[in-house]
């Protein structure tokens, strides 16, 4: 049984084909790797399987749930996927503690967004750190940051 399925999908940027009739299926458990020369189509096959770019054709299937064909097309934030940017997209200017806080819904007390900063930090280790900047840190700790 497929995990994700991708059949014939093809993609357009100002008319000029990026992805042409790509097709590929993963099992459950499988590790692929997508290999090519920069503007070659690979973020943005990965941002069609996301649902932040819409093919031009084709469809996707994952978990033997249809996301895209020709008529229908399940937005990004109904996929059940989550995507992590190579860049991290750090404020530089704000603290560990600010950045993580101004993703936090303003529902929340000043307390209870201090108590779920804490909380998150210590899911990445990095409870120590909530007081430096962005650029004071490892790469992979940034990461951590931005996850």
């Amino acid at each position: 049984m497929s995990f994700l399925d991708l059949d014939n999908l093809s993609f357009s940027y100002d008319g000029k084909k990026i992805i042409d009739n790509f097709s590929a299926t993963l099992k459950e458990g499988e590790i692929h790797c997508l290999l090519g020369p920069s503007g070659c189509g690979k973020s943005t096959l990965l941002h069609m399987i996301a649902g932040f770019l819409r093919p031009l054709s084709g469809q996707i299937t994952l978990n033997d749930e249809l996301l895209f064909n020709q008529n229908m097309f399940t937005p990004p934030e109904k996929r059940s996927i989550g995507v992590i940017f190579q860049e991290h997209c750090l404020f530089s200017h704000m603290t560990i503690n600010e950045n993580i806080k101004y993703g936090i819904n303003d529902s929340f007390s000043k307390r209870e967004k201090h108590s779920l900063v804490m909380e998150m930090l210590k899911l990445v280790d990095l409870e120590s750190k909530s007081e430096m900047f962005p650029n004071e840190l490892s790469g992979g700790e940034q990461q951590r940051i931005a996850i």
